[in-house]
């Protein structure tokens, strides 16, 4: 299965705004807004949206695009003007709009980053150290059921190499590559009675079209049924092969079109029965 959760900021006309503090969505830690394609709920300045969970790409596109739909018409019959939700990475604010308790809270749980076949622990961010700046993520949930086969670790090198670099190509996060735009970001998770990855390093650059998102997907798919079907040997050497941490770290932070699309060509000669999307 796979499912993903990304954050939108508000727009009236051509002017963004943060979500009221008056305007009752719902919170990460409390009720959320049940819509027809999933759930809504505020997350810091921003709009969290939730889809449905998948196991194919058409569902995917129609559950992303269609929940932003529903949730621009909640938000517009709410608020009883017009409210468009920005595919933004980064956005700054004037100082005096992130005042409030909403503004200042910033994650959930900590998140974890993958280095050379571990997990490490990373130290959480606060609103001081963000300052002006907010940070729209659009967070890739695996479920492939294998964690005992393939360590949450190891799932997260391989997808710096064929989810992060293939984000990499499609646009720039700006300022959020400082703080959540990293490689190899992620929390463990666990999804019903199935074990899985939350990988945490894309924006939600990839979620702004239909052809993004098939392509996202497309990989991702194609990575789960890579960890259910191939020997963890050879999932191993592939990443030792072609993942470091300095050249696929830069590869990502630094936005590196050609070295994005360059690992991604080595994925689709080691597994060529799966498909890949090369890039935008």
């Amino acid at each position: 299965m796979l499912g993903t959760d990304y954050e939108l900021f508000m727009r009236i006309g051509d002017v963004h705004i943060p979500v009221p503090d008056n305007l009752d969505i719902g919170s990460k830690n409390g009720t959320h807004v049940q819509l027809g394609l999933g759930t809504m709920h505020r997350d810091n300045i921003m709009v969290e949206l939730c889809p449905d969970p998948v196991d194919n790409v058409p569902s995917m596109i129609n559950n992303v695009m269609g929940l932003v739909e529903q949730a621009e018409t909640y938000l517009s019959k709410k608020m009883g003007e017009t409210i468009n939700l920005s595919f933004e990475p980064s956005l700054s604010f004037e100082p005096h709009l992130l005042q409030s308790l909403n503004a200042q809270e910033l994650g959930c749980d900590r998140d974890w980053l993958a280095a050379n076949g571990q997990g490490i622990c990373r130290t959480p961010l606060n609103a001081t150290i963000l300052g002006k700046d907010r940070c729209a993520g659009g967070h890739v949930h695996l479920s492939y059921g294998e964690p005992d086969k393939v360590p949450e670790a190891i799932a997260i090198h391989f997808s710096d190499l064929v989810l992060g670099t293939l984000e990499a190509t499609m646009g720039t996060q700006g300022v959020r590559r400082k703080f959540y735009g990293l490689g190899g970001l992620f929390r463990p998770k666990t999804y019903g009675n199935i074990k899985g990855v939350e990988y945490r390093t894309p924006s939600n650059l990839w979620l702004a079209n239909k052809n993004r998102i098939e392509a996202m997907a497309t990989n991702a798919l194609s990575m789960e049924a890579v960890f259910k079907n191939e020997t963890v040997s050879k999932i191993a050497g592939f990443i030792k092969t072609h993942w470091t941490v300095l050249h696929i770290q830069n590869t990502i932070a630094l936005e590196n079109v050609d070295q994005a699309r360059m690992f991604l060509q080595a994925a689709q000669d080691e597994f060529p029965q799966y498909p890949w999307k090369l890039g935008e």
